[in-house]
């Protein structure tokens, strides 16, 4: 009988799975939206809406009578950082805390004052005032909802808490942990010093193992719920970036991988943990034994564009309408900076001019963040890693338009893998073959 395994990607707003065969040619794919729910500097999701969504991605992905009856494992790329909370009983607690959320910036403030930052990227290769990661947001949980710290009887994440679902069994593979900001990445455990200042014990945590390790059984009860006949074995995954560069065949030092999605992401393969003296990348194990990543973001890359399209131009062009006037815009150009550019928190246009347009200030959007891709590169070499080879996944391409800006502004030759859902392909590639 044939064999199938799946990988199920659960991004921040979208749940893919994917179901490849024994020589890791898609068979099916499917996908499902996750409700990202946002006021103010906070930005939470529904535990159950997660797992809900991770239900009909599977079904839909399996759905076929003969893939149901040859699947043999699955692995989760999955979103990092986000903190999902639970009791004894394995309730929730509270909604899960993103990782886009930011109302833990003044237990940043404090962590850095009293500690300052070499010390939080030595050990975790992030530091506190770039984003706030589980580390403070639980600070921020013991400050201002002492009843639900109190009932805190594990910790979650995306991750872990999606096989807690599948299995019972509570794990979590390196690439995940290492964007808590509670694990030290050089020794690959929980790092008993950050531990106490988010006030919490390493019992409190899932078990740390590598990607790609058999946990457990699908729970028979859960099995029919999906629909698929046991046993199917749950392995343990990877961060949804170090995901997609498994996928990507981006596997050895000097490879870079380049995702434009509503964040842009570089991921840089190392065989060694390399650090930025001004921490503008964050260094971390990759799913492949023996290799290291050296991940660095434009926040808010494709979300500039899209706010651009949606608030300005009120979605009312066509594709082909927008080529066109970016094509025809010429001249000296605006200038755009983007979100969180150089430490700027807030986006800008300059050199702005009466005969500029719509096409312009699309085309600068496009030229700001390739350069601000390019001025992280440029940080990378300098540090010492090696920029080789560059493949590109995500929204931008699919676009001429943009992969023509990128190639104008990065001087990189660049190529496109045969499919661009890398992530939920990388997490097949760690099931086992059955």
């Amino acid at each position: 009988m044939k064999k199938f395994k799946l990988g199920i990607d659960i991004g921040t707003t979208r749940v893919k799975a994917m179901v490849v065969d024994s020589e890791n040619k898609i068979v099916s794919f499917a996908a499902e939206e996750i409700k990202l729910h946002a006021r103010d500097d906070f930005v939470e999701q529904d535990p159950e809406e997660i797992w809900g969504s991770v239900v009909k991605v599977i079904r839909k992905a399996i759905s076929k009578e003969y893939i149901k009856k040859g699947l043999s494992g699955l692995s989760l790329s999955t979103q990092g950082g986000t903190l999902i909370l639970i009791d004894r009983e394995g309730n929730n607690l509270r909604p899960a805390i993103s990782w886009m959320d930011t109302r833990a910036i003044k237990e940043n403030e404090n962590l850095i004052k009293e500690h300052g930052a070499e010390y939080f990227y030595r050990i975790t290769g992030w530091v506190p005032y770039k984003t706030c990661l589980p580390l403070s947001q639980l600070i921020w949980i013991y400050k201002n909802e002492p009843e639900v710290f109190r009932n805190i009887h594990k910790c979650h994440f995306v991750d872990s808490y999606i096989i807690y679902r599948l299995t019972g069994k509570e794990f979590m593979d390196y690439t995940n942990a290492a964007i808590t900001m509670l694990f030290n990445i050089q020794n690959k455990m929980w790092d008993e010093e950050l531990l106490k200042l988010a006030r919490i014990k390493a019992e409190q945590l899932p078990a740390l193992i590598p990607s790609g390790r058999r946990i457990d059984i699908v729970k028979e009860d859960i099995a029919r719920i999906l629909d698929i006949p046991s046993p199917v074995f749950v392995y343990s995954g990877g961060h949804d970036q170090y995901c997609s560069a498994l996928g990507a065949f981006v596997n050895k030092p000097g490879d870079v991988l380049l995702s434009t999605g509503t964040a842009w992401v570089i991921l840089a393969i190392t065989n060694q943990p390399i650090f930025s003296p001004k921490f503008e990348f964050s260094p971390g194990p990759h799913v492949i034994e023996g290799l290291w990543g050296a991940l660095a973001s434009v926040p808010y890359g494709g979300a500039s564009y899209d706010w651009f399209l949606k608030n300005i131009l009120l979605n009312k062009l066509t594709y082909k309408e927008i080529e066109e006037l970016v094509n025809q815009a010429k001249g000296e150009m605006p200038v755009f900076r983007p979100f969180f550019s150089k430490g700027n928190k807030s986006a800008s246009f300059s050199k702005l001019k009466l005969s500029h347009n719509a096409g312009h200030f699309l085309k600068a959007i496009m030229e700001g963040i390739a350069l601000e891709v390019r001025r992280k590169l440029s940080s990378m070499k300098k540090s010492g890693i090696k920029i080789k080879n560059l493949k590109i996944v995500g929204g931008c391409a699919r676009s001429s338009l943009w992969l023509e800006v990128i190639s104008q502004v990065l001087a990189l030759p660049f190529s496109i893998p045969p499919t661009l859902e890398t992530a939920s392909l990388g997490a097949s590639l760690l099931v086992e073959e059955g």
